[in-house]
């Protein structure tokens, strides 16, 4: 058995109550379905639910009207073949122009014919739209299923190292078979490597990674580097050019690994000047020399050096810094003099160098790159690059 609640708010009366029909009683005994008028409905309040007019429609005067129950339906038997549709699944169908049929299922069952109320007349209705592409197409493509993939660059694009026939100012002068290094030794199997194109046609990649294998190439294979200082006067030329041209690509300088390459570049180069200063004959260094000059040897090999009394390395000591001027004869003052003189010009456009690395860097606000010129900078400007 069922009851409501019953109250005479003008009375004052307390609460009573009143037998009613189940809820889901298809058949209620005669008795309307108590359902709100259209003025209560869209106040979201309490309506009474007279027949002829509400409490409130009376009480303002207002013309009081119920929605109009839809007519009751007998469901009937599906044809043999089709499957028979639910009544809870409303079919929208688009405009002439969209094939696609978007099927719209409610999940709420209708408790009584009676207690139904049509929205139509209440403006409540839903326009007809169309599906501007297939929802089938939409779920199974890879972009709307794995939005993230985009996330993730290093599946996008293959970095593998494939040699190939790029070519680089360095490959005519750093080929092992053609190395001039002034001294006999083993030829070394190592080629410099290039990489294929990158982006729309621009071989700039490319070209820094092979111009910094040819660097540690040539660093490598040379057993008396600093012994042969015009060997490496034009090393150190070619690749402060090399490192100038590579920085005039503005599309690749905005790669991190693309300017990490030319950094380590420079740094290389950096301690190829200062062990050039520090030690230009091969044999001693001039920390080694003050930590164990104790009987002054290298004092008196460095006078003896300069004043050629050494009858024995008269030849070695004309030729102490490696140096030759087109089969000219240099004495040792004016082969340092000439050797001062390009080692200080290589050490200013090193720095000019820098200062067009550390605009580029600090554009892009890389932190490490940025300490690691801080580094370069500050070596470069506190070191005292007097060939002795």
């Amino acid at each position: 058995m069922f009851f409501t609640l019953k109250t005479n708010g003008e009375a004052d009366e307390p609460y009573s109550f009143e037998t009613t029909a189940p809820p889901f009683s298809k058949k209620r005994e005669g008795k309307l379905a108590k359902v709100a008028c259209v003025h209560c409905r869209l106040s979201k309040l309490k309506c009474s639910g007279e027949p002829q007019s509400c409490q409130r429609c009376r009480s303002k005067q207002l013309e009081c009207r119920y929605p109009s129950t839809p007519r009751s339906q007998r469901r009937q038997p599906s044809p043999p073949g089709t499957p028979q549709e639910r009544p809870h699944e409303v079919a929208v169908e688009g405009t002439a122009a969209d094939d696609d049929v978007l099927t719209v299922s409610s999940s709420t069952r209708e408790s009584t014919n009676n207690s139904s109320v049509n929205d139509s007349s209440l403006g409540l209705d839903v326009p007809e739209f169309s599906t501007p592409l297939n929802i089938n197409m939409m779920l199974s493509d890879s972009e709307y299923i794995a939005p993230m993939d985009t996330m993730r660059p290093w599946e996008q694009q293959s970095f593998g190292f494939i040699a190939s026939g790029c070519k680089t100012p360095w490959n005519d002068s750093l080929d092992m078979e053609d190395l001039d290094l002034g001294v006999a030794g083993p030829e070394c199997p190592m080629e410099a490597s290039a990489l294929p194109k990158m982006g729309g046609g621009c071989s700039c990649l490319s070209r820094v990674v092979g111009t910094h294998e040819a660097l540690e190439v040539a660093l490598w294979s040379q057993q008396k580097l600093l012994s042969d200082s015009e060997n490496m006067l034009q090393h150190q030329k070619k690749l402060l050019l090399e490192c100038e041209e590579l920085l005039e690509c503005n599309e690749c300088s905005a790669l991190p690994a693309y300017i990490m390459l030319i950094i380590s570049m420079c740094s290389r180069l950096l301690e190829t000047l200062d062990g050039m200063c520090r030690d230009v004959t091969g044999k001693y260094s001039m920390e080694a020399a003050r930590a164990t000059n104790k009987a002054g040897l290298f004092a008196e090999e460095h006078k003896k050096r300069k004043n050629g009394s050494d009858s024995s390395d008269s030849e070695e000591g004309r030729r102490r810094y490696g140096l030759t001027a087109r089969s000219r004869k240099l004495d040792d003052d004016d082969e340092r003099l000439v050797l001062q003189s390009l080692v200080t010009a290589r050490i200013t456009r090193l720095d000019g160098l820098l200062s067009s690395l550390d605009q580029v860097v600090s554009r892009y606000s890389w932190p490490a790159h940025k300490g690691m010129l801080r580094d370069l900078q500050d070596r470069l400007a506190g070191g005292v690059f007097n060939v002795e």
